[in-house]
């Protein structure tokens, strides 16, 4: 298996103490952005390569289509041309 997905329906998903549906998603990036050392982003999705995650804008919309994604190390080597940096900490 390569990835798993949390989907906002879960209920409870924990990644490193972080309560990744039950914290507004503003602070949940934040978080991750600063374990991470910095984020990127590419049509909506968020890569937090470090970590092994990826995340939609937790910071819009309605929660309820959020989703959170872990993947293998190795997932998006060379794979990263299209995303850009992006700072949670500025908004």
């Amino acid at each position: 298996m390569s990835e798993i997905e949390a989907f906002y329906d879960i209920g409870v998903t924990m990644f490193r103490g972080i309560s990744v549906f039950g914290t507004n998603g503003l602070k949940v990036l934040r978080a991750l952005e600063e374990l991470n050392g910095g984020a990127a982003i590419s049509v909506g999705i968020i890569l937090f390569d470090k970590l092994g995650l990826t995340a939609g804008r937790l910071d819009e919309g309605p929660p309820t289509g959020h989703s959170v994604t872990a993947f293998a190390s190795g997932t998006w080597n060379g794979k990263t041309d299209d995303f850009t940096s992006i700072s949670f900490n500025d908004r």
